[in-house]
C-alpha cells in the first residue's frame, strides 16, 4: 500500500494525553470480514492494543450494527445481502486479584504462601 498525503494534517489526541500528527492516509485498504471485503481509508496510529479502529462514519456507510452481548457485527448494504461477523470471544476468564484484596487474605491467614502463586 502506498501512502497518500492528506491535504490537511491531522491531530489525534489519546488517552494517555499523548499526541499525533498525522499527514498520510492509506485509500481503499481492503478489510476482511469473514469471506467479505470492505474498503476503508486508513490513518496510521501506532497502537498496541487494536490493530484497527473502524469510525461511526465508516459503520455507517456500511449500515453495520453492533451487537456487543453477542460479539457480532451485522452488516446490512442495500447492494449486497446481509451478512453476519461473529467476533472472537477468549478462550478463558482471566481470575484477577488486587494486591490490597492480597495482603488482607494474607493477613487474616487466609491465604498461605507456600499454598498459592499471587
Amino acid at each position: 500500500m502506498t501512502p497518500t498525503p492528506l491535504i490537511e494534517r491531522v491531530i489525534i489526541s489519546t488517552p494517555m494525553k499523548n499526541h499525533m500528527l498525522i499527514d498520510h492516509e492509506y485509500v481503499n485498504c481492503p478489510l476482511r470480514f469473514d469471506d467479505r471485503i470492505l474498503p476503508a481509508n486508513l490513518l496510521p496510529i501506532h497502537m498496541f492494543d487494536f490493530d484497527v479502529i473502524l469510525g461511526m462514519d465508516w459503520l455507517a456507510s456500511h449500515r453495520a450494527t453492533i451487537d456487543c452481548y453477542a460479539r457480532t457485527v451485522i452488516f446490512s448494504n442495500v447492494r449486497q445481502p446481509e451478512f453476519v461477523y461473529h467476533g472472537s470471544s477468549p478462550l478463558k476468564s482471566v481470575k484477577l486479584i488486587s494486591a490490597m484484596k492480597a495482603r488482607t487474605l494474607i493477613s487474616h491467614t487466609l491465604l498461605g504462601w507456600g499454598r498459592y502463586n499471587l
